[in-house]
């Protein structure tokens, strides 16, 4: 199988959401922001580097999904 298909079968759905450790990031403003500020919603955290060429591909694709599915349920988080 591809390296996608091991990946899913290493996911995780658990049937309740679990707490997080507190994690703190810069978001695009420059303003200090936490993943608390977000909590109650859909959350899909994407962590990237700006080395990998595989990450800096997905990008549009990502944007694309928060500018369709982003709203006050569901929001792209991008860190880098």
């Amino acid at each position: 199988p591809g390296s996608a298909a091991i990946g899913l079968k290493r996911f995780v759905l658990h049937a309740q959401p679990k707490q997080t450790a507190p994690v703190s990031f810069v978001d695009s403003d420059g303003a200090p922001m936490q993943l608390d500020h977000l909590r109650g919603k859909v959350l899909l955290l994407n962590i990237w580097a700006t080395w990998c060429a595989p990450c800096r591909e997905e990008m549009p694709s990502l944007d694309r999904l928060q500018a369709k599915l982003g709203g006050p349920d569901f929001e792209v988080v991008a860190l880098s």
